[in-house]
């Protein structure tokens, strides 16, 4: 009769644990290249969120910004927060702000020297894309490039109209 009880117990505790392991995975804080702090639970679940992950080093990445550039643009428009989060480290992170000002990106671009944000989405590699719900759960999670925009966008257009926006 122990068995059961004990087993009542531990599962118990590990359902009661699941919780604050979501939360940590829908709140974070990252600095910007201005120097800012960005935390995630500021928006409020006023938006869908957008995570691109790239890196100045990482030719399919930059490809990736260039080819989608208007697409992205056009999910800011319709109320998505667009976020780059670059993957450069310390010793590169200093030609992020210049690369994304080049190419007029107007999205905010946080820094994720350490991969800790990557990681938490369940990220290995780069170019890796991650579309967040109002309540920041994550909701689509593409690996590589975008090679299926229009399922992205309704995506997308499914969850602003979701909220009534």
């Amino acid at each position: 009769m122990k068995t059961p009880v004990a087993l009542l117990v531990v599962l118990t505790f590990i359902s009661c644990a699941v919780p604050s392991v979501r939360a940590d995975v829908s709140d974070w804080s990252l600095m910007d290249t201005q120097g800012e702090t960005f935390r995630l639970s500021a928006i409020g679940g006023s938006s869908p969120v957008l995570l691109l992950f790239w890196a100045t080093w990482c030719a399919p990445c930059k490809k990736e910004l260039n080819d989608h550039k208007e697409l992205f643009d056009s999910f800011t428009e319709k109320g998505v927060t667009v976020l780059l989060v670059s993957e450069d480290t310390q010793r590169t992170q200093s030609k992020v702000k210049p690369y994304v000002e080049s190419k007029g990106y107007s999205w905010q671009c946080l820094l994720d020297t350490n991969g800790e944000v990557l990681k938490r989405y369940g990220g290995t590699s780069l170019p890796y894309t991650v579309l967040l719900d109002n309540a920041g759960n994550p909701v689509q999670k593409i690996r590589g490039a975008v090679r299926d925009a229009k399922t992205l966008s309704a995506q997308i257009d499914e969850l602003l109209g979701a909220h009534g926006e």
